[in-house]
């Protein structure tokens, strides 16, 4: 399920998913949403989203349950590439 699907703020909400003005507001109104991996890829420039899954794919996969447990489960950071095994 999409984030902004989740999200109380949606119904008049005009922000860019996943955007700073996005993670101000659930962070003043809605603490407890996070975005999934999934979420967070799918926002990614195709540059990034290649360092972040070449930094965690040793790491975390061993089979294809993995990668799917992976995307469903919240996300480490929304912004940082450093935190996902990329570069700094």
């Amino acid at each position: 399920m999409k984030l902004c699907d989740r999200c109380p703020l949606a119904v008049k909400c005009w922000l860019d998913h996943l955007g700073p003005a996005c993670r101000h507001a659930r962070a003043e109104n809605a603490p407890w949403l996070e975005p999934d991996n999934a979420e967070v890829l799918s926002n990614m420039d195709e540059r990034d989203m290649g360092f972040a899954l070449f930094g965690i794919r040793h790491a975390l996969w061993r089979t294809p349950d993995d990668v799917i447990n992976w995307l469903l489960s919240p996300a480490k950071s929304e912004s940082k590439l450093s935190d996902w095994g990329g570069e700094t």
